[in-house]
């Protein structure tokens, strides 16, 4: 991040990469995206296991209800029938 002229932290510069898919090539918005992921790193990344601790399972029934809000954000990516994860 550039902080000379970002005091507060707002904005990052922009890091441009070439990329070889020539419809992309040339367009600012794109070439300044993270690197595009595999199947298997794109896979990794949507994963998300809820936190879960053994002793929870000793709470109060109130507080166990609490954590079920939780699994709104689980998520397992499976695979497509023709897909290679």
């Amino acid at each position: 991040m550039n902080s000379n002229h970002n005091p507060d932290g707002l904005y990052v510069e922009a890091r441009y990469t070439e990329l070889r898919i020539p419809r992309y090539r040339g367009n600012p918005l794109i070439e300044a995206l993270p690197p595009i992921l595999d199947d298997e790193a794109l896979a990794q990344e949507l994963t998300q296991f809820p936190d879960f601790d053994t002793s929870q399972r000793d709470w109060p029934t109130h507080e166990r209800l609490l954590l079920v809000a939780g699994l709104a954000n689980f998520m397992v990516p499976i695979p497509a029938p023709n897909c290679r994860l």
